[in-house]
């Protein structure tokens, strides 16, 4: 007769699809101002890690100080976030949940436009982009119009340096607390 694995398992006859998202890029940390040392020397003493530069990060409403923790072998990267002002979006998570924690997570994929699509697909919100927004970064970098129609249609930002390109996405906060990030 049929057994439990018969009626709680469906066995693909087809190769599954492909993963959309492949590894956690990293996690990130809200802290509250002062804590970013306690933290550093924290992952340094007890797991060996390294932290990089600290970098400050425009917010709509402020500046975020962000300094990473990494692994020595870089498998592990942990961002540290803190802001002097309540309005950003690490202020706001420090004064709605009362402390540190993490803020979000991000998932690497290989080929982002096919997963922002796929995700919409299955519901997924995502973090609306100004208009504005894409127009600066067409100045800053001199985009084509089909890829830049491309980041609007999808709600992706785009970096550039000498190492190559950083397109990533957000989305919509959970409870206003929690949000995922989706980095290529």
């Amino acid at each position: 007769g049929s057994t439990i694995y018969d009626a709680d398992f469906q066995l693909f006859e087809e190769a599954p699809p492909e993963a959309l998202l492949t590894t956690v890029d990293h996690v990130a940390q809200a802290l509250p101002m002062g804590r970013m040392d306690h933290f550093v020397l924290f992952y340094r003493a007890l797991f060996g890690f390294i932290p990089e530069q600290l970098w400050e990060i425009p917010d709509t409403m402020g500046l975020i100080q962000s300094r990473t923790m990494t692994s020595v072998g870089r498998e592990i990267r942990l961002p540290l976030n803190i802001s002097e002002r309540r309005e950003t979006t690490t202020g706001r998570f420090l004064t709605t949940f009362s402390g540190a924690g993490v803020q979000h997570i991000a998932m690497a994929s290989i080929d982002i436009r096919r997963t922002m699509e796929q995700l919409a697909l299955r519901g997924a919100r995502f973090l609306p982009i100004p208009g504005n927004y894409y127009e600066d970064i067409e100045a800053r970098w001199g985009l084509d119009e089909t890829r830049l129609e491309m980041l609007r249609a999808h709600n992706i930002l785009y970096d550039s340096d000498d190492t190559g390109e950083f397109l990533h996405a957000y989305t919509d906060p959970f409870d206003d607390r929690f949000f995922c990030e989706i980095v290529q």
